[in-house]
């Protein structure tokens, strides 16, 4: 299954994913893409205190593993330097 939103930020913003997120603030639940593109940016945001974002990350983190996600493979993916977006599917691969 393909992520909608994921979907926008490859097609529309290849370049720089922060530009849609600075306008729209989506994030699927389904998506383990989302929710790791969700931590980054909250982990980004240096207006905030440390303390106030790690306990944002935590309920995100939390709100995706309640929707069946693994929790290595989202925190693999949030650490990551570039935004976390779901690949392109490759016609004839899953």
């Amino acid at each position: 299954m393909t992520c909608d939103e994921c979907r926008v930020l490859r097609e529309h913003y290849p370049r720089d994913p922060e530009v849609r997120l600075e306008r729209v603030r989506l994030f699927s639940p389904g998506c383990i893409y989302c929710g790791a593109r969700y931590i980054q940016w909250i982990q980004r945001m240096s207006g905030r205190p440390a303390d106030a974002r790690k306990r944002e990350c935590r309920r995100v983190l939390d709100r995706w593993l309640a929707h069946g996600h693994d929790e290595a493979a989202l925190r693999a993916l949030a650490k990551q330097s570039k935004w976390a977006v779901e690949p392109a599917l490759v016609k004839g691969k899953q």
